[in-house]
């Protein structure tokens, strides 16, 4: 995935520079667009130039060196020409989303959830996101995890992340209701980011629901990841 991701920006950075339509696009490569330059946008928006500068070049440091700098610095001037009407290092009250909810059904994975109004959804990535914050769902169907229950797969799932490499559990496993129905919940760092887990078993399915934000932000989300989680419904 990254190496498509890595020659989807490259690609996209030649023909932009060149002004020549190098490929057509899928409709899904168009939506990934969509998805990334409005996500980028916000980013700007929310961290300011330097903060943007300084995030670009870190979540791409696999990148090879003759290009990272080309890479970051024009779509810092591509945000700075499409934003450069509205303010930067906005305040969390104008990034975490109006109080205004919305109901996304995510009719793949079986289930809805309610999300402010003026984030977004993604149906290429399944995440909902907001700049820097993000909601994601996932779900493992497979006969391997079919088997488990809610308590065996929220041990693996927090297992396999205390063991990654530069994570930090923040907040060991507790316990919540979804929908009605028992699951764990648990928090973990990585970088300048902090996370909370919600994982649970549903008619022999594993999902994980995972809230995503700056480390500075998390305490300030709690509401708004909250009401992600508390409005959680199973369609199936």
């Amino acid at each position: 995935m990254k190496t498509n991701f890595y020659v989807f920006l490259l690609v996209s950075f030649a023909s932009l520079m060149t002004g020549n339509l190098i490929f057509q696009p899928t409709f899904a490569q168009s939506e990934f667009s969509k998805d990334f330059d409005q996500q980028n946008k916000e980013k700007f928006l929310e961290l300011g130039e330097e903060g943007f500068r300084k995030d670009c070049y870190k979540n791409r440091a696999d990148f090879p060196k003759s290009v990272l700098d080309d890479v970051c610095e024009f779509m810092i001037d591509k945000m700075k020409n499409e934003t450069g009407t509205l303010q930067q290092n906005q305040t969390l009250e104008s990034v975490t989303g109006s109080t205004t909810y919305t109901t996304h059904n995510d009719y793949s994975n079986g289930l809805t959830v309610q999300y402010p109004t003026d984030w977004h959804v993604s149906y290429d990535s399944g995440k909902i996101f907001k700049g820097t914050r993000e909601f994601k769902i996932t779900a493992h169907d497979n006969p391997k995890v079919s088997v488990l229950d809610t308590n065996s797969f929220g041990d693996i799932i927090f297992e396999v992340q205390r063991d990654n490499d530069g994570i930090k559990i923040t907040d060991k496993l507790g316990r919540l209701n979804i929908d009605g129905e028992p699951a764990l919940s648990f928090s973990y760092s990585e970088g300048d980011k902090e996370y909370r887990d919600v994982v649970l078993m549903h008619n022999n399915i594993g999902y994980v629901f995972e809230y995503g934000t700056l480390k500075e932000n998390f305490d300030k989300d709690f509401d708004t990841m909250m009401h992600f989680i508390g409005t959680l419904r199973f369609s199936q």
